[in-house]
């Protein structure tokens, strides 16, 4: 066996068309068969032109970013206490 071979010969062919189903059903938009997710957990992206290959991950994690519906948190002082503070720090 070649020393870059992650599989046996005989394991290569079924995962590699386990992979082809799965980038069908990808690239045809619908969920493969298999996968009991409502949405796949992946994306098919070219390979053959980095430049729009970054783009697109790019694009897919601002997306999951904006889903995440993160907001910067409040002051945890109120503007009293952030000003006594800031008086003292001064020294005075």
């Amino acid at each position: 066996m070649d020393k870059t071979a992650s599989l046996p010969p005989q394991g290569a062919r079924a995962v590699r068309q386990g992979w082809a189903c799965h980038l069908r059903a990808t690239l045809a938009g619908r969920r493969h068969p298999h996968v009991q997710a409502a949405k796949p957990p992946w994306y098919a992206v070219p390979a053959d032109d980095r430049r729009n290959a970054r783009l697109i991950v790019s694009q897919v994690v601002v997306n999951a970013l904006d889903g995440l519906k993160m907001s910067c948190p409040g002051p945890a002082l109120d503007a009293a206490a952030l000003k006594r503070i800031r008086k003292q720090l001064a020294g005075g």
